[in-house]
């Protein structure tokens, strides 16, 4: 694992911006919650944040709303928490002065996991978090996400600098990872990150987890 993943565990000091919404899900030995302000708004620094993973191999099938079992005994399945999903942005693109990817992420916990809300995200290299800004989109929905299914968000972030910025494709430092907060955790999964610079100060847009790979 890379120092960016162990060097910072204190989410404010890497400028993580955490954007997570409860769950509303039964937790087994984690702590208390944090509700999501209202959508498009831009996140606190310390909050907890939330997202899922995609990993390699085939797509499996999509998550279940939130009243379905998916597989847990008794009914009750636990929010996703962080060791137990991975997390790849996929589907790099472009057009009208912004940039979008997706953030795809895989329940490899084995057992079915709940999620609600937003990602936290960071950008930042190997040795440090660049800070920034995120601004939720949206409404987000509960639901569960299968062993091996998946769960997505959509990431738009801006080609245009800001006034107060280089004017030029560097106007901020070239990120090479993403760190990504789950809703109500606090611990990052880091991914790499091949999006270049997100001018306007490291701003990121996010939309809430969506069940199932995407398109």
């Amino acid at each position: 694992m890379n120092r960016f993943a162990l060097g910072t565990v204190a989410v404010a000091a890497l400028g993580l911006m955490a954007t997570g919404c409860k769950a509303d899900v039964h937790v087994g030995g984690g702590g208390s919650a944090s509700a999501a302000p209202p959508a498009g708004t831009t996140a606190g620094a310390t909050a907890p944040g939330g997202t899922g993973a995609g990993g390699p191999g085939a797509l499996p099938a999509a998550g279940h709303p939130a009243g379905a079992t998916g597989g847990a005994a008794a009914g009750v399945i636990a929010r996703c928490h962080s060791a137990g999903l991975h997390a790849a942005v996929t589907g790099y693109n472009a057009g009208a002065g912004s940039r979008f990817a997706k953030l795809l992420f895989t329940n490899v916990s084995g057992h079915s996991c709940k999620v609600r809300g937003w990602p936290g995200l960071g950008l930042g290299n190997s040795s440090e978090g660049f800070g920034g800004s995120v601004t939720r989109e949206g409404s987000p929905t509960s639901f569960v996400i299968p062993a091996g299914g998946h769960a997505y968000t959509m990431l738009r972030w801006s080609a245009v600098p800001a006034a107060d910025e280089d004017q030029s494709s560097n106007c901020e430092a070239v990120a090479t990872v993403l760190q990504v907060i789950p809703p109500d955790e606090t611990a990052p999964i880091v991914a790499p990150w091949h999006g270049g610079a997100a001018c306007q100060h490291n701003r990121l847009s996010t939309t809430p987890l969506t069940a199932g790979p995407g398109a």
